[in-house]
């Protein structure tokens, strides 16, 4: 990345690519358009798994049953996912797919022959989380599984404090519940560290004072209000949890039924892989029959869960991109500054100004009555006072005057200013323009990764050619864990990712966070084992006890008032948590999982990156910047609600005219993007139905677009004159001795 390497990429690369060339988008649009039927079987079933509702709206129309506003709201509606399916890249059902790559000293390639797209069809985790609940309290089944504590567990004086939840329309609140502690209660958590049933369990508290029937209501009590949890409790950390659930239940007696009915759903979803190239959706309704027969309610919107898998022969990546990706990543590393973690900064002046350099167990030092707390979570995960339920009074909003320019800033000030007087068309940031920021690469993980796209063939050298904008990760496996089971080459990525972390762990271990928040979130946090030890929280691991680090086992400490050390009793070291999912850990999470989410990236930037600053990031318009041959921001135009206004009805005679005017007087290009957070839209905005679909998003409000960059005529990725856009996920390790 300079004359000194410290990072060197991984040998593979991952890649995304939508299902559909661009070319295929026109005609079946334009088939929308004139009201033809939309008969492309890999369209139909992606839109079945992503919306069953529009698909019966979909075989409507090609019945010729929608008629007037119902057919203008249909055919908006559909644009959008015939948009997705040629144009975006991020993995969403049937829609988009992964692959692996590898990096070569030859040129980039993709072999010209058809892409072979290969589906992994499972039952949504929303509908698995509620069909184990049931499970667990079928009364044949209860009496024969194995309970353990609950993993939130710990005691507060007199009193133990826990974590339950209740599902409500397919969500778990969680709540912080109490109970008084007692000798029975001390004698059950210690006969069931490893496990017990009812009968088992309810034998050791059996004395003068307690009959064996007294004995089960009570441990019965204690699984009802979720302090014992049974052995089915759904995991986030195995590849399979339909099969490891038929294991489980296939040992107990007089479940032949139940045990058949998912052995039959397992199979049949297997079919519907093998089938993926075929319309019928025949192998679905057969699935649901048998889920009717289980008797657990489902939403019809979420009882699959889909991912997409390609290959092609000969994807290669040219070491040449690699060595303009990596001038990119040194860009950032210079032009980011370090950014302090508030929440941890003010925990660790709170922890010890309480504590000093005493080590206290996690659980208390999170608590908000008796330890420090952390963050600002939901008040219903950390106050049980029945008096205050419901109530959130928030903490006073810092002053936002007050804005901070970074010296970076200021240097994109200067330029936006020398753009509008020069009238220039981009801005662009020269190696002169740097000499006074340093790289420092010891603050970044020890992986992390970027993602970029690769515009243009490599013998186009007019323009800029590759999409850059930022790099990070407190692990560069958090993008592709939770595609492991589709691909068996990103699941060797990955292993050898989290292999790389460990070796560059030195005495200290790294423990992968298992947890599950909501059950829909599980789709994209299920991912096989990929670490020797877990730290199961609210979700069991399927690894044995001894590589389990219970919550109940941390000790946290602030030694002199510096570090926040993260340490096991049993173990003897220091633990290091790592949540190798993409996704955000602070946001509505209880304290224990917004805390270990957060000390992953302590004293380190958890990303580096381009963005525009807080004097410029609301101008009306911000030009495409290039640093060398990278693009590390398109244009993009923010558009006031004044704007969106002057454009009447989407069914009003003059729209398109009135579009032709807003497009003329923002100067904006034919194709843009609507910006929605993550996602990206297509629009066409001379095509009457497509800014239908903008309009009918947008309304009168403000919004942001920004330029389509792709090469349609001199694309990277293409085959049998197909062209397709593409992401390319590119992982970094931190070398040591051993690999300079």
């Amino acid at each position: 990345m300079n004359n000194t390497v410290y990072y060197k990429p991984f040998d593979k690369v991952a890649f995304r690519i939508p299902v559909w060339g661009i070319e295929e988008y026109l005609p079946i649009a334009k088939q929308l358009i004139s009201c033809e039927k939309i008969e492309d079987s890999k369209f139909i079933k992606a839109l079945y798994m992503a919306t069953p509702v529009l698909h019966g709206e979909l075989l409507k129309y090609n019945e010729n049953k929608l008629k007037g506003k119902d057919l203008l709201m249909f055919q908006i509606s559909i644009l959008k996912y015939l948009a997705r399916m040629s144009w975006r890249c991020t993995p969403f059902g049937l829609f988009a797919a992964c692959g692996v790559g590898n990096i070569k000293k030859t040129n980039s390639e993709l072999e010209k022959k058809e892409l072979r797209f290969k589906s992994k069809t499972r039952l949504d985790m929303d509908y698995l989380c509620a069909l184990i609940f049931d499970l667990t309290n079928n009364k044949l089944i209860k009496d024969q599984l194995r309970f353990y504590p609950n993993t939130s567990l710990y005691a507060i004086g007199e009193r133990i404090r826990y974590h339950e939840f209740d599902l409500k329309n397919g969500i778990r609140n969680y709540t912080l519940s109490e109970v008084e502690s007692s000798s029975y209660l001390s004698k059950i958590f210690k006969s069931c560290e490893h496990g017990g049933t009812i009968n088992e369990l309810a034998i050791n508290i059996v004395d003068e004072d307690v009959t064996i029937d007294e004995s089960v209501l009570f441990i019965q009590e204690l699984i009802d209000n979720q302090i014992l949890v049974s052995e089915l409790e759904p995991q986030v950390s195995c590849p399979d949890l339909l099969k490891q659930t038929i294991q489980k239940i296939s040992k107990l007696d007089g479940l032949d039924e139940i045990v058949s009915n998912l052995k039959s759903i397992k199979e049949l979803l297997k079919e519907v892989d093998d089938a993926y190239e075929r319309s019928s959706l025949d192998k679905y309704n057969e699935i649901i029959k048998h889920l009717d027969l289980l008797k657990t309610p489902y939403d019809q919107k979420t009882i699959f869960q889909a991912d997409l898998n390609v290959e092609a022969e000969h994807l290669s990546l040219n070491e040449k991109i690699i060595s303009d990706v990596e001038k990119g990543i040194e860009f950032f590393n210079k032009i980011t500054p370090k950014i302090k973690d508030r929440q941890l900064d003010k925990f660790k002046q709170d922890f010890y100004n309480k504590y000093e350099n005493e080590k206290i167990p996690l659980n208390i030092a999170l608590d908000s009555d008796s330890g420090v707390g952390f963050g600002n979570s939901n008040p219903q995960h950390n106050d049980i006072s029945p008096l205050l339920k419901g109530i959130y009074i928030p903490e006073k909003r810092r002053s936002s005057k007050k804005v901070e320019l970074y010296p970076f800033h200021d240097l994109l000030v200067k330029k936006y200013e020398k753009f509008i007087s020069s009238k220039l068309s981009i801005i662009e940031i020269l190696d002169s323009d740097l000499q006074e920021y340093k790289s420092d690469w010891n603050d970044l993980p020890d992986t992390f990764s970027t993602m970029i796209e690769v515009l243009s063939s490599e013998d186009n050298i007019e323009k800029p050619n590759i999409l850059i904008r930022n790099a990070g990760g407190a692990t560069a496996a958090s993008l592709l864990a939770r595609f492991c089971h589709i691909n068996a080459d990103i699941h060797s990525l990955v292993n050898e990712i989290a292999e790389k972390e460990d070796k560059l762990s030195e005495e200290k271990i790294l423990a992968e966070v298992v947890h599950l928040p909501e059950s829909r979130v599980g789709n994209i946090l299920m991912r096989p084992p990929i670490r020797k030890y877990e730290i199961p929280y609210l979700a069991s691991s399927s690894l044995d006890s001894r590589y389990r680090v219970e919550v109940s086992d941390l000790l946290v400490s602030v030694p002199n008032g510096e570090r926040i050390i993260l340490t096991s009793k049993r173990l003897k070291c220091e633990i290091i948590p790592r949540l190798s999912t993409a996704h955000n850990y602070s946001t509505k999470s209880l304290p224990i999982y917004s805390f270990l989410g957060a000390l992953q990236n302590q004293n380190k930037r958890g990303g580096i990156g381009f963005n525009w600053g807080p004097l410029l990031i609301g101008r009306n318009y911000l030009p495409r910047v290039i640093y060398k041959n990278l693009i590390i921001s398109p244009a993009t135009w923010n558009i006031d609600s004044k704007k969106s206004k002057s454009v009447p009805k989407i069914t009003d005679p003059d729209f398109q005219s009135k579009v032709s005017e807003f497009k003329r007087d923002l100067n904006l290009p034919n194709n843009i993007f609507l910006i929605q957070g993550d996602n990206k839209l297509l629009i066409n905005l001379n095509e009457r139905s497509s800014a239908q679909m903008l309009f009918s998003i947008v309304k009168k409000n403000s919004f942001q677009v920004e330029e389509v960059l792709f090469d349609i005529d001199n694309s990277f990725v293409n085959q049998k004159d197909k062209n397709y856009t593409n992401q390319v996920i590119i992982n970094f390790y931190k070398c040591n001795n051993q690999d300079l």
